[in-house]
């Protein structure tokens, strides 16, 4: 198991997926209040080709709101195809066709 200082540096580590020039579609799916002081969150993430879903527990404490809990399912794009192309130098490539999830609703 990764402890939360392990997890954390290597967060830190990695580059953004604005510095490898990589989209971002994030958005919270769902968020189911228990109460006044405990939610549920779902939220949906991407650092291509990885798709996150993310389950996250928050409490609001005398500081405000903050997670207390995160679990995550993790998914990569999978290749539908390869496609052959002709660029102008004549070389035939190949290119990689994959398929991001397609989310079935947003709340903000």
């Amino acid at each position: 198991m990764l402890t939360v200082p392990d997890w954390l540096d290597r967060v830190r580590k990695r580059p953004s997926a604005k510095a490898e020039g990589k989209p971002r579609d994030d958005f919270i799916v769902t968020i189911d209040r228990s109460d006044d002081s405990t939610a549920f969150i779902k939220v949906r993430c991407q650092l291509p080709p990885r798709y996150f879903t993310d389950y996250l527990v928050a409490m609001k404490l005398n500081d405000g709101w903050q997670i207390v809990s995160k679990s995550y399912r993790l998914r990569y794009a999978r290749v539908r195809s390869a496609a052959l192309t002709r660029p102008p130098s004549g070389r035939i490539e190949r290119q990689r066709i994959s398929t991001p999830w397609k989310p079935y609703s947003r709340y903000f």
